[in-house]
């Protein structure tokens, strides 16, 4: 099996999922999360996090992912969905949505790789 890796569709759909569940992780270390359904802070933040994480080959629909990790986090019902698609839209219209700076990246890299080494 070593040098066997899934391709196309498979591949995407293994990312997406990561993805999806990997913010979910991190949305679910916020206290009192259900408070925050329909906050266009919290929005931004997953808006950032797939902008950052997700490159044009792979394909990943956006904004589809959005949704199923709003959906999964809060249940929300049809109108609100259509709400939080106005909020994404607000978001992008206005040049909100941007990937996170290299430097971030690199801070928090060293600062995990001190706190694994270290304590």
């Amino acid at each position: 099996m070593i040098g066997l890796t899934f391709k196309n569709s498979i591949n995407r759909k293994l990312k997406k999922e990561k993805l999806k569940r990997d913010i979910i992780e991190k949305l679910n270390q916020v206290p009192d999360l259900q408070n925050l359904k329909m906050d266009i802070e919290l929005a931004l933040f997953i808006c950032r996090c797939i902008e950052t994480e997700v490159r044009k080959e792979d394909k990943i629909v956006k904004k589809d992912l959005f949704i199923e990790i709003i959906q999964s986090i809060f249940n929300l019902n049809r109108d609100e969905i259509l709400i939080v698609e106005k909020q994404l839209e607000f978001l992008h219209e206005n040049n909100k949505i941007t990937k996170s700076k290299i430097i971030n990246y690199v801070c928090n890299s060293v600062k995990d790789w001190f706190n694994r080494k270290i304590l």
